[in-house]
C-alpha cells in the first residue's frame, strides 16, 4: 500500500529542481587564505564548506569543515597517528605494504592554505536537476554540496540540508 502522502513526496522530489533549492548568495573562498581565516569564516557564516575559486571566479576545488578536520588530526601527534593515516590511505593498502604506508604523511611548512587541504573535484549540476537526482548525486558521490552551474558559471550552491528543509516542508 501507498500511501497519499508518498505519492505526494515523490511528485513534489521530481517537481522541484536546484534553481528552486539553491542559495544564490554563495561564500567562496580564495585557495591562499589560511585555514585559520577559513575557521573563522565557516564559524561566522555558520556554514560547513564552501567552494574554492580564483580571482577569475573560476571554479578550484571544494573546502569542508571535514578538510580541516582531517588537517588537524594530521597535526595532533602520535596518539592520532595510526587513526589517520588509516584514514587518509583507503585504498592504497591493496597498493603498498604497511612499512611504505607509514613512511607517507603531509608535510606542509608554515601556515596551511586552503589550497593545501581543499577537495580538488568539484561536483556540479544543472539548474534544472530535480530533487531527487540532486540527493542520488550527493549520496553516491558521499558529497554535502554540489556547485550549480551553467556553461562552467557558478549560479548557486544546494546542500545536503537544503533538500531535508525541502522535504521537511512538504509536510
Amino acid at each position: 500500500f501507498i500511501s497519499p502522502s508518498t505519492i505526494l513526496l515523490e511528485h513534489l522530489m521530481e517537481s522541484i529542481t536546484a534553481k528552486e533549492l539553491m542559495t544564490t548568495e554563495v561564500v567562496v573562498v580564495n585557495p591562499s587564505m589560511s585555514t585559520k581565516e577559513l575557521s573563522e569564516l565557516f564559524t561566522e557564516k555558520m556554514i560547513s564548506g564552501a567552494p574554492v575559486v580564483d580571482e577569475d571566479g573560476n571554479l578550484l576545488g571544494v573546502v569542508s569543515l571535514s578538510d580541516l578536520a582531517r588537517n588537524n588530526l594530521l597535526n595532533l601527534g602520535s596518539d592520532s597517528g595510526k587513526w589517520t593515516l588509516d584514514y587518509h590511505l583507503q585504498g592504497w593498502d591493496n597498493k603498498m605494504n604497511q612499512e611504505d604506508l607509514e613512511g607517507m604523511h603531509l608535510e606542509v611548512e608554515g601556515d596551511v592554505k586552503v589550497e593545501d587541504i581543499m577537495t580538488p573535484m568539484v561536483f556540479t549540476a544543472p539548474q534544472d536537476l530535480p530533487l531527487t537526482e540532486l540527493a542520488r548525486a550527493m549520496s553516491s558521490g558521499q558529497v554535502h554540496r554540489l556547485i550549480i552551474t551553467d556553461n562552467k558559471k557558478m549560479l548557486g550552491i544546494v546542500t545536503s540540508m537544503d533538500i531535508l528543509k525541502a522535504i521537511g516542508k512538504s509536510d
